[in-house]
């Protein structure tokens, strides 16, 4: 068995694992399941590196520069950046709300994927999120952060 077959198997236990260990301190006080959380997630959180690394062959991308001549890039360090302010968007939208942190989101994310054109940096979020409001407010009636 190769060592990538033997990362992604870990991985994956370890993900249940802390899936399961972090659903068990649902039943603890607070102040008690602080602890056991922290190091659930952060277990969850190395686990799926683990496994994402595993697989950064996949996320070459061969470019051509010049005639004949051939060149790989990793597009997995604009994967990442990506991932991280996932996190963070679930984590403030809650605190700063929908309005506020969507569009953000959505600049960053597509500076990280290398947009560069002003117009759409700024009119995409923008339309995005009215878009996303009108939809799920209005159509759905469902209620945003």
């Amino acid at each position: 068995m190769k060592i990538t077959q033997i990362d992604r198997i870990t991985s994956v236990i370890l993900v249940f694992l802390g899936t399961f260990f972090y659903s068990i301190t649902r039943n603890y006080s607070s102040s008690a399941a602080a602890f056991p959380k922290t190091i659930s997630i952060i277990t969850i959180i190395l686990a799926v590196l683990l496994f994402l690394s595993t697989l950064k062959s996949k996320f070459l991308v061969t470019i051509k520069k010049e005639e004949g001549k051939e060149e790989e890039k990793y597009i997995f360090w604009q994967f990442a950046p990506i991932v991280v302010m996932s996190v963070f968007y679930i984590y403030f939208i809650s605190l700063l709300g929908y309005f506020i942190i969507t569009p953000i989101y959505i600049f960053c994310s597509m500076f990280v994927l290398k947009v560069r054109d002003l117009k759409l940096l700024i009119m995409v979020p923008l339309f995005s999120t009215v878009l996303l409001f009108l939809v799920f407010k209005s159509f759905l009636n469902v209620p945003l952060p």
